[in-house]
Formats: C-alpha cells, sequence, structure tokens
C-alpha cells in the first residue's frame, strides 16, 4: 500500500465499511500498512445526543481500537481541558509536536507520557463536518515522516465527509435506541417500521408510578420535580435493563416495560427477571427515599405491577407521529393491578398469572373488583425487604 492512495482508499473502501468502529480499526490498519510509524493511534467525533457527547477509538498499532463512549460531564474534566483535543475542536486548528523538544512535550501531560513510550512526534487535525461538531483524528508516531503527514493532511477534507456518513449511522442508532429502546430500535433499522407493523408476543408487563406524584408537583416548582422524577426513572430502569427487559416508554411518573418470553426461554425465566428487577428497583428506590427525608426533601416512593400475557407489538400512531408500544387486555390488567400497588408493603404486586410462574412463595392481597372487568381478580404480593 501506497500512504499517497489514501483518498482512494477512504472512497473505495472506507466508505463502505460496516460501521464507524470497523471504519476506525481499517483506517489504522491502512496506514499502518501504508508506512505510517504509529505507535498511538485516535479518532474520536462529537455527536448531538443528550447522554453521549462523542465517541472514540483509540489504542496502539496491534490489536483492537479501544471503544470509549464519553458523556458530557468528562468534557469538564481536567484529563480533558488539559490536553490538545481540547485546543482542536475549541478552535479548530492542527497541532503539532516534536516529543523530544521537552518545551513542546511540556504543554500536556499526554505528550510526555507519549514521550516516556519512545515516541518522537504528535500530530492531531480538526475533521471539520458539514453538519454537527468537530471530530479528531490523533497520532502519535515512532518517527516523523513528512510525506506520510502531507498525504494525511491532503486527505483530510475526504476523511471528514466518509467519518461524517459513518457519524450519522451511528448516531442514528444510538438515538433511536435511546428514544424508542433497544428492541425497538432494531424494528427500525430491519425495516419494520410503517405503520401498523406488529406481531403478537408473549410477555411480563412492568408498569410503575410514583406514589403521590399529583400533590408533589403541585407543591414544587417544574425543575425540582423534573429532576427528581429523571432520579427516580434512573433507579428503576437500570435494573430492568440489567435483566433483559426493555423500557417502551415513560408516562409522567409511570414507566412501562416487557420482558418477553421468547428471549427468557419460558414464562417463569421471564417472571423471574421481572421480579428480581422490581426488588433491585425498589431496594434503590427505598434508599433514596430515606436519604431525601434525612435532608429534609420529599421522598418519593413507588408502586410496580408485573402480568404476563399476550399483547401486539408494534408501531401504532397517526401519520407523522409513531410510537412503538403494545396493546391488549394484558396491558389494561396490568394497569388496573398497579393501582393496588400501595396496598402492599413492599410496593410490588403481581398478578395470579405471575405468582403461579415464580419459584419462590407470594401472599394473597386479596380478591378484588377491577373497573371494565365482570369478574374480580386475585392480587398477590410479595414480602417486603428491611430498608438499607
Amino acid at each position: 500500500m501506497n500512504i499517497e492512495n489514501v483518498e482512494t482508499w477512504l472512497l473505495e473502501v472506507g466508505a463502505a465499511a460496516s460501521s464507524i468502529d470497523a471504519f476506525a480499526l481499517e483506517f489504522r490498519d491502512f496506514l499502518l500498512a501504508a508506512g505510517v510509524p504509529i505507535g498511538f493511534f485516535n479518532l474520536g467525533m462529537f455527536v448531538l445526543h443528550p447522554e453521549v457527547a462523542g465517541v472514540a477509538f483509540s489504542g496502539s498499532a496491534t490489536g483492537d481500537l479501544a471503544r470509549i463512549v464519553v458523556d458530557h460531564d468528562a468534557l469538564a474534566t481536567p484529563v480533558f481541558l488539559n490536553s490538545p483535543l481540547r485546543i482542536v475542536t475549541a478552535e479548530r486548528r492542527s497541532l503539532s509536536y516534536d516529543l523530544t523538544d521537552f518545551t513542546a512535550r511540556a504543554e500536556f501531560p499526554i505528550l510526555q507520557e507519549f514521550h516516556a513510550k519512545g515516541l518522537q512526534r504528535y500530530q492531531a487535525w480538526p475533521l471539520v463536518a458539514r453538519h454537527g461538531p468537530c471530530s479528531i483524528l490523533s497520532l502519535a508516531l515512532t518517527d516523523v515522516d513528512g510525506p506520510a503527514i502531507a498525504a494525511i493532511e491532503r486527505a483530510l477534507p475526504l476523511l471528514s465527509v466518509v467519518l461524517e456518513l459513518h457519524a450519522a449511522r451511528f448516531l442514528k442508532e444510538l438515538l433511536l435506541r435511546t428514544y424508542v429502546g433497544e428492541r425497538s430500535a432494531r424494528e427500525v433499522l430491519a425495516g419494520r417500521f410503517r405503520r401498523g407493523d406488529h406481531r403478537g408476543i408473549e410477555a411480563v408487563l412492568w408498569l410503575s408510578d410514583i406514589r403521590g406524584f399529583t400533590q408533589l408537583s403541585q407543591r414544587f416548582c417544574g425543575p425540582d420535580v423534573v429532576r427528581w422524577l429523571d432520579q427516580v426513572f434512573d433507579t428503576l430502569a437500570e435494573p430492568v435493563e440489567r435483566a433483559g427487559g426493555e423500557i417502551l416508554k415513560f408516562i409522567g411518573d409511570a414507566m412501562l416495560a416487557i420482558f418477553p418470553v421468547d428471549e427468557f426461554g419460558s414464562q417463569a425465566e421471564a417472571c423471574q427477571a421481572a421480579l428480581g428487577a422490581a426488588r433491585e428497583a425498589q431496594r434503590g428506590v427505598e434508599a433514596s427515599a430515606l436519604k431525601a427525608e434525612s435532608e429534609g426533601r420529599p421522598a418519593l416512593r413507588t408502586g410496580i405491577a408485573l402480568h404476563i400475557g399476550n399483547v401486539v407489538y408494534g408501531n401504532v400512531g397517526a401519520k407523522n407521529r409513531l410510537d412503538f408500544t403494545v396493546i391488549g387486555d394484558a396491558v389494561n390488567r396490568v394497569s388496573r393491578i398497579e393501582s393496588l400497588a400501595h396496598k402492599s408493603l413492599s410496593g410490588i404486586v403481581v398478578s395470579a398469572d405471575v405468582a403461579g410462574c415464580l419459584s419462590e412463595p407470594t401472599v394473597r392481597l386479596g380478591t378484588f373488583p377491577m373497573k371494565g372487568y365482570d369478574e374480580p381478580v386475585d392480587v398477590f404480593t410479595i414480602a417486603a425487604e428491611p430498608a438499607r
């Protein structure tokens, strides 16, 4: 390979890479094969996302590249603020340092680290996109290679365009996962996104809400309520996702999630996973509530209901506003059951169908009428756990 062919490679190979991860690795390997004396490689890009500031692919001349997801808080840390990458992105200008020069390498701690590893030159370039924030290519070299650097610099405009293509795909997938969930994102990316696209699934349904939220929102201002709501949703969502569930939506102070049976192998495993997540969530909520009480803040507690049944999972809505959701009798039932969660000390209530699938004993809470149904239903609970 010849470094002078870098632009041809970007057009014919780089643009066709299967993902941003693959592109970064293949680009590093091309540079190495073309004779660029890479000691350390870094390709980073910033994205417009509510939680993720950017992603970087970094590593030495051998092996895989580490995929580093950077959150917004990381951009305010001393590590980033006292790095050449901050200058490159903020001022959108390239930097070049002779690492054998003590004065030059003393400007940033990372340059001293590269010198200690025997590297001789550091180069960093902004990759300015037509749309969106700036990206970065930085190299620490084992030798000074003027022709290679010149060839890379000539290719920077094309590299920026190719990276922007991959960044757009990466951001699309990231935003889909954030706003519609992992499984729903896969449905969209697989082409099943037309209104009315649906399929029947069996799932454990989770519905939770915050007790006394209406009164709370009347007493306190919006920013405080939103912050407290986010904290509770974090506490609920993390156990659900770790247990293999998928959050479908947040509705005011409520959260709807599913645990598809076919992904767990059996009804019993799906029910047990959902109950385990509910218990973990309630432990976290109770710990946060006790801390809030000790600090004189409102203590938020939640009720969680679990029911298993067949639902229609798919794309529902108006022509210009669609939503992946579940509909069916099981959804209505879990909503009715959740309204009884305040009667349980644990804050967790389950239907008779879920109780029958669990490997542990449950306690019958009672038989209750349900709005819209002729027959009353049995509702069960689990033993409350001591606060920790």
